[in-house]
């Protein structure tokens, strides 16, 4: 199967051979870049891993609308008023809010 190439809307290649994508990304500022390095490694891992879980990582994250949809549901649960302790407590315990 040969690789077939896309552009995403900031111009980002995304290459897909089989299953997997490559990406590549462009302009990034040596200062980031140089950041980046230094937190693979003091973590063990090449830049290719490290960039790869912090990815993954990202993609776990549930949509912004989604994560309020779970947090109303809890509330709704409860049906009774809630102070915003409560709130900050519920928002709290689910640990994919950011």
């Amino acid at each position: 199967m040969s690789p077939s190439e896309d552009r995403n809307q900031n111009g980002c290649a995304l290459i897909y051979a089989g299953s997997m994508a490559n990406v590549t990304v462009k302009d990034i500022p040596d200062d980031h870049l140089a950041a980046v390095a230094l937190r693979a490694k003091a973590e063990g891992l090449s830049m290719q891993a490290y960039l790869r879980r912090l990815i993954a990582r990202e993609a776990a994250i549930p949509l912004l609308p989604d994560q309020l949809r779970e947090i109303m549901a809890e509330m709704r649960a409860t049906r009774t008023p809630m102070s915003m302790e409560e709130f900050d407590e519920i928002r709290r315990r689910n640990h994919r809010y950011r």
